[in-house]
C-alpha cells in the first residue's frame, strides 16, 4: 500500500498543553530547523516537540 499511496502523513507532536495560537506558532517557528531536519533530512515519520 505504501508503494501505491505513498508514505503516511508526517506528524509534529506538540506536547505543550493548552496554549494560544500565538504560543503554538512561536514553538513551531522556534523549532523549525529541528522539525525540518527530522522530517526531511532524517526522514522520520514523527517528531515530538516539548
Amino acid at each position: 500500500m505504501n508503494l501505491i499511496y505513498g508514505q503516511p502523513p508526517k506528524i509534529i507532536w506538540l506536547k505543550m498543553g493548552n496554549q494560544s495560537k500565538a504560543a503554538t506558532i512561536k514553538v513551531l517557528v522556534d523549532n523549525h530547523l529541528k522539525i525540518k531536519q527530522a522530517l526531511l533530512t532524517e526522514n522520520q515519520d514523527c517528531i515530538e516537540i516539548l
